[in-house]
């Protein structure tokens, strides 16, 4: 029962973004310790917009099963197939080093990582201490 539970898309998507957001916060460390690293292009993870284009996709070419003999097909979201992928931003670089990591751009993204994070994980806390109220019957 516990793992049906646990195995609904939402916290399949908050898990998902948990990830991901671990994965940026360890990327964006890497760029800003290799500052001058001449050559060193930075990295960056994508993992909303596959995340959205998932979700409306799925929602609008979802097919209704109305018997239990019909064979479900490709409709519906599948969170497990949606995964953050890391990308190298090979673009031009103003610096002689050919290196393209902007300290000042790096601070601010760890910034809005650790708030997005933080969001994340305490959202998580409220709804399973909702699911321990219900199952403790209060």
């Amino acid at each position: 029962m516990f793992e049906r539970i646990f195995s609904n898309s939402y916290f399949q998507m908050v898990e998902k973004a948990l990830d991901a957001s671990t994965l940026r916060h360890n990327i964006l460390a890497n760029n800003i310790a290799n500052v001058n690293t001449p050559g060193y292009k930075r990295s960056d993870v994508i993992f909303e917009e596959e995340l959205s284009h998932a979700l409306d996709t799925g929602s609008r070419h979802k097919a209704m099963i109305t018997h239990r003999g019909h064979i479900p097909f490709g409709g519906g979201t599948t969170i497990d197939r949606i995964n953050p992928k890391v990308v190298q931003e090979n673009q031009l670089s103003f610096r002689n080093d050919l290196n393209n990591v902007d300290i000042d751009a790096e601070m601010a993204e760890l910034s809005e990582n650790s708030l997005t994070y933080n969001a994340l994980s305490q959202q998580m806390a409220k709804n399973l201490q909702m699911l321990r109220t219900v199952i403790q019957g209060r």
